[in-house]
């Protein structure tokens, strides 16, 4: 399954749709693939990159997984909307596989009552071993020992957009490394480049040229990823 939305892929004063290249109202606009459509703010560069999903792949990212993807997103929405509409994950594995859910360091139970604002740590991972990771799991029937450090509802942002950083950790790690480099993450170019080292043999012409340009920017950009093999 791949993120919903379209893909647009801009060159600072142009945005390419449809391999056509039309104007951006403002030159140092971009977007990424959203749910409902891309939206802007500014950046530097947008790089988009053909790679093939495998093993190596999720070694490579593993580590920045854990560490926390950049995510570009619309704010105001349900985790359950983040993880599902607009990252594209199947809602059958977020309910049956992504048992284990903080928001801000609080452990989550309902991804449907948590909203999303601009500046937030979501962090997800498998069932945790123990009586403690019992606990913190969602929908714990000893969930009531950790009541006063569970995510709490508050009240809605009038922020549309902004940027989550979204952590994944065990069994989880692989389809977040998927999910979150197809949808667009935020990243210093330099540390994308590094990443994406081992993959440059496996990349068509295309992307081997946009891997090129990626080692010639500065600072940070949006790295959006479409997988070859789904």
């Amino acid at each position: 399954m791949t993120p919903h939305g379209e893909l647009y892929l801009i060159f600072k004063k142009n945005v390419k749709k449809n391999n056509v290249l039309c104007p951006v109202e403002h030159n140092d606009a971009y977007a990424v693939t959203c749910y409902d459509g891309p939206w802007r703010q500014t950046m530097a560069d947008t790089i988009y990159i053909d790679l093939f999903f495998d093993s190596a792949v999720v070694a490579a990212w593993s580590s920045c997984a854990q560490k926390g993807f950049s995510l570009p997103c619309r704010v105001g929405k349900t985790l359950d909307q983040l993880l599902v509409e607009q990252l594209g994950m199947d809602s059958n594995y977020v309910e049956t596989v992504v048992r284990t859910v903080f928001h801000n360091s609080s452990p989550v139970d309902s991804l449907t009552e948590v909203t999303i604002a601009d500046g937030d740590m979501v962090a997800l991972a498998g069932a945790m071993p123990g009586l403690v990771g019992i606990a913190m799991g969602r929908n714990s029937p000893v969930g009531s020992f950790r009541e006063d450090i569970s995510s709490k509802p508050r009240k809605e942002s009038k922020k549309v957009f902004g940027k989550v950083s979204i952590k994944g950790f065990n069994v989880v790690v692989p389809e977040l490394v998927r999910f979150a480099l197809a949808h667009g993450i935020v990243i210093d170019a330099a540390k994308a480049a590094d990443l994406l080292r081992c993959s440059v043999e496996s990349m068509n012409e295309d992307s081997r040229k946009m891997f090129e340009r990626l080692q010639q920017s500065e600072g940070e950009i949006v790295l959006s990823v479409n997988w070859a093999n789904g």
